[in-house]
């Protein structure tokens, strides 16, 4: 590759200039050094792509990803009648007991998107929204959805799905103060040369009491902290811990409501173990091989629910591997 790169001399969330080396990178040729600030803890690419370079990185190694939306037209029925429930649901009155049987399903879909609260017909903001496979999702339930993505690709694809999505970074579409119910970063902030700028530009658009959402690959997760498993060098800049994103969020003036990590397709994470442990038995004795083979060969459902219970523990003590913060515009 001969797109340009630069080093990073401060940490973005405290401004100190001192680091230790995680591990290094070797990537298309490059060295890519992952530190972590000795001041907050915080884990960054100390070597990587400038911020108008990075469009090439991404083009070269993904190309265009997206798809042709075709609207099923039973689906497309059933949430018309569900967005007629919500509109009598907030009207009040003698026909919010139509609404009723749709209660919980809809505080289940809030709360799956940890926006509980959020009314119906909201405006929300997803940003690095792809070609709009969430936003889709979530129109269907009457939301008034827009999205912003860098990729020009990814926008137009949205934009073609009939969704409102502006090509470039969230600080470029200048939203007025307060728009927006809900601003979504998901698996975004640690794309982004400046995550905090980002967070504070969430914080202005968000109207008070909105929420922004955040989720992002846990550095202190046992999977990457062990396996090594998230890694995408060199598109991921940064490296979030728990008490990282907490610090980003305070600083870019949100009120903390929700921090806590998950790991949510631990079939997938028992998968990846597998992979590296085949790749490590390579060079192991034969005897190791053949038992190895046969404990990975009897992976039944059991076994992978063993796993989850394993996964599930290491959630509750922030080893998960991803976090979820949830922050609120005071």
């Amino acid at each position: 590759m001969t797109a340009p790169l630069e080093e990073v001399r401060t940490c973005e969330l405290c401004g100190d200039t001192r680091q230790r080396i995680f591990e290094v990178y070797e990537r298309f040729g490059e060295h890519f050094p992952l530190v972590e600030c000795e001041g907050c803890g915080l884990g960054y690419l100390n070597r990587r792509p400038t911020e108008a370079a990075m469009p090439e990185w991404y083009d070269r190694a993904y190309g265009t990803r997206h798809r042709d939306w075709c609207p099923n037209p039973l689906r497309e029925v059933k949430f018309r009648m569900v967005r007629a429930l919500l509109r009598l649901r907030q009207r009040g009155g003698p026909g919010r007991l139509a609404a009723l049987p749709l209660e919980r399903r809809w505080q289940r879909m809030l709360a799956r998107n940890h926006m509980q609260g959020t009314a119906p017909f909201a405006r929300i903001l997803d940003v690095g929204c792809g070609h709009g496979a969430w936003l889709a999702g979530m129109r269907r339930f009457g939301f008034d959805c827009h999205g912003v993505d860098t990729a020009a690709e990814s926008a137009e694809a949205a934009r073609t799905a009939g969704l409102a999505a502006h090509h470039g970074s969230l600080e470029s579409a200048a939203y007025p103060d307060g728009h927006f119910a809900v601003v979504r970063f998901h698996h975004v902030l640690e794309h982004l040369h400046h995550p905090v700028r980002a967070l504070t530009e969430a914080a202005r658009i968000l109207a008070p009491g909105g929420r922004c959402v955040v989720t992002v690959p846990n550095h202190a997760g046992v999977a990457r902290q062990v396996f090594r498993h998230s890694e995408d060098v060199p598109y991921h800049l940064y490296a979030f811990t728990p008490d990282t994103l907490g610090q980003a969020m305070d600083r870019a003036g949100l009120r903390r409501l929700t921090l806590h990590t998950e790991t949510p397709h631990p079939h997938s994470i028992y998968s990846y173990l597998a992979l590296r442990a085949v790749e490590w038995l390579n060079d192991a004795p034969e005897a190791t091989r053949r038992a190895a083979e046969e404990f990975w060969s009897v992976a039944n459902e059991d076994r992978v629910r063993e796993f989850r219970a394993t996964m599930e523990f290491f959630d509750a003590i922030g080893r998960g591997t991803q976090i979820v913060a949830v922050g609120e515009r005071p």
